[in-house]
């Protein structure tokens, strides 16, 4: 009995502590509302003038909040200073991305790993094209070629390589079909007949190349293109 009072005392109405208000009910919150800025033209996303908005992340006495929720004085958290200390980056840490300074045969990466080549390599260098994404290698059976799609920024293009000329110290791309903004590939690619390569692309196509493994030639065929049913984005409007 006993315990019971003095429970009854710990927690009566001189509590200090402030309660959230009933806001409604705190499961609508637990998904948060879905973002438009990956739908394309983007101009039609209300996040291309304002900034998307989480209401879980709202004031803390505006949202709805589980019964099971401590209360809350308004006052901030008592931070303790870190014992750490900030120096200046050097060494490693300050290198950019591509060759290593000190190895140019190791690539650096943009999270900061390293790569280096088990045997030769080859980094694509044509005036006209970016450095570029390859997303997908395709080996052209029954020969030395291989399909390279690059879907990067600046223009996607399919290349033809030549991977017997990799270690001659020569550009082994023999051909290359490129497709200019707003034009744009994705990373599916087959070898489909003696002639014929098929790579996916963002503008409702299936793309045709015509391939000439003898000539190691390749080029746009349009002709034989492979035109999709239509497609829906995420918000059910029409979309590539």
């Amino acid at each position: 009995m006993l315990s019971s009072l003095f429970w009854m005392f710990s927690c009566s109405s001189s509590d200090t502590t402030t309660s959230a208000p009933d806001a409604g009910d705190p499961s609508d919150l637990a998904v948060p509302p879905r973002s438009c800025s990956l739908t394309c033209p983007s101009a039609a996303c209300a996040e291309s003038t304002t900034p998307y908005s989480c209401p879980a992340l709202g004031d803390w006495r505006s949202i709805p909040h589980d019964v099971s929720c401590p209360k809350w004085d308004g006052a901030t958290f008592n931070a303790v200073p870190s014992k750490c200390t900030v120096s200046a980056p050097s060494a490693d840490a300050i290198k950019l991305t591509g060759a290593d300074p000190d190895d140019p045969k190791t690539t650096i990466l943009p999270d900061g790993r390293r790569s280096k080549s088990a045997g030769v390599e080859w980094l694509f260098d044509e005036a006209d094209l970016n450095a570029g994404l390859p997303v997908r290698v395709l080996p052209v059976p029954g020969s030395a070629l291989a399909l390279v799609v690059d879907a990067g920024y600046g223009t996607h293009s399919v290349r033809l390589v030549d991977t017997a000329m990799i270690a001659s110290g020569k550009s082994p791309v023999v051909a290359v079909v490129k497709f200019p903004a707003p034009q744009m590939l994705w990373q599916g690619i087959a070898v489909a007949g003696p002639d014929l390569v098929l790579v996916a692309t963002n503008d409702g196509v299936v793309q045709a190349l015509k391939l000439d493994v003898a000539a190691k030639a390749l080029v746009r065929d349009d002709s034989r293109n492979i035109t999709l049913p239509a497609s829906v984005d995420d918000t059910n409007a029409k979309a590539n």
